[in-house]
């Protein structure tokens, strides 16, 4: 069984917590604000790497990163199905694990 690892390459970008699945055209559209990262992750950490906020762990600051949760967050990976075996007839794409309300 071939296998192709998805954990990097990714961008993630924020939204209203308002917009839903049905509105992946809109945030696929947004120019600027994408971040890049590697998942595992959980979205503080694109946003420390990118010095929008500030250690949570360090002082109060975690005070200061509430706005977070006030907003959707929208992880995007593209990736070429053409690297994968077409004669397999199945192709299984496996999330071990996700995080999300």
């Amino acid at each position: 069984m071939e296998r192709l690892d998805l954990n990097t390459d990714w961008r993630v970008h924020e939204a209203p917590l308002s917009w839903k699945t049905e509105d992946l055209d809109r945030v696929l559209a947004l120019q600027d604000g994408w971040m890049n990262c590697s998942i595992p992750c959980d979205v503080q950490m694109p946003l420390l790497e990118n010095k929008i906020i500030r250690d949570p762990v360090l002082a109060d600051y975690s005070k200061e990163n509430t706005w977070i949760d006030q907003r959707s967050w929208w992880f995007v990976r593209t990736f070429n199905g053409g690297d994968l075996d077409s004669d397999a007839g199945i192709v299984e794409l496996t999330i071990e694990s996700i995080d999300t309300s």
